[in-house]
């Protein structure tokens, strides 16, 4: 079913050169999201670690692709293992914070979560899923109180970055709305450990 684009994906792969330079390093990390994030819809998990595994080798400091392997462990214990391993090699990548956040916020451990989640925020304040997380995370375990304290910070803030934020932003159904009332209507998928 998705044959063709796993073709197009290794074409793009083999075509990209093998040390990339700082400009098309993001386009080489998009292209193994890609190809992993397809062998996961295909639930071939065990062919998307092997594609993770080599996109690591070749993008060790990649924010997005660390995330992904942290939450592509199955167990508590390597989990943790690869977000320490993870930490330095990212330094102030802003999801590698928002995964462990999603981690403890799983393990149900609320002041870990809340503190990886809001280091996540100061990190990257132009980034609208770190926000989304932070506010979901506050609408669950939070009171009013801190719910209004990370809305305070998002209006302040005003983020033009994200993955899932740049993607629902920009809809046409959410053109001029206010962007607290879409960050709001936003949803959070936990993964399942």
């Amino acid at each position: 079913m998705f044959t063709r684009a796993r073709t197009i994906l290794e074409k793009v792969r083999f075509k990209m050169p093998r040390e990339p330079d700082n400009s098309s390093s993001a386009q080489l990390q998009a292209v193994w999201l890609a190809s992993i994030r397809l062998e996961r819809t295909c639930d071939n998990e065990k062919v998307a670690q092997q594609l993770l595994a080599r996109a690591l080798q070749g993008c060790p400091d990649s924010g997005p692709l660390q995330t992904l392997a942290i939450e592509m462990e199955p167990q508590a214990e390597t989990r943790m293992r690869k977000a320490r391993d993870a930490a330095p090699l990212v330094k102030d990548d802003p999801s590698i914070f928002v995964a462990m956040g999603k981690v403890f916020w799983v393990e149900k451990k609320t002041t870990k979560a809340r503190r990886w989640l809001t280091k996540a925020t100061e990190l990257g304040p132009d980034n609208g899923d770190t926000w989304l997380h932070l506010l979901k995370f506050e609408q669950e375990c939070g009171d009013s109180e801190s719910v209004e304290q990370v809305k305070a910070g998002f209006m302040k803030a005003e983020p033009r970055h994200g993955e899932l934020w740049t993607r629902e932003i920009k809809k046409v159904a959410n053109w001029r709305r206010d962007p607290f009332t879409v960050l709001d209507g936003m949803k959070v998928t936990l993964p399942e450990y």
